[in-house]
């Protein structure tokens, strides 16, 4: 998680800095939720995660209890959704 808020406030930095407006919109890979990835591989009846099936699931995605990276998102684009 440390690694990809690092990697999050830097992209979000500079591509929503109003200063450089090169970007209309941005966004991240996936969207988990409140999805807890049962396994490393998905299998039939596991919660779906933002990833898909062929990759480990949580490897990529946002899930609702990642408060840090939720801040980061908020911080750059403005988004304030509870």
């Amino acid at each position: 998680t440390n690694g990809r808020d690092k990697y999050y406030d830097y992209v979000f930095g500079a591509i929503c800095n109003p200063a450089y407006p090169l970007l209309a919109g941005c966004n991240f890979w996936g969207w988990g939720g409140f999805a807890e990835p049962a396994h490393t591989s998905w299998l039939p009846y596991d919660q779906y995660t933002g990833d898909p099936a062929q990759e480990a699931q949580g490897l990529n995605s946002v899930f609702s209890s990642d408060g840090s990276t939720i801040e980061i998102i908020k911080k750059h684009t403005g988004v304030n959704h509870k």
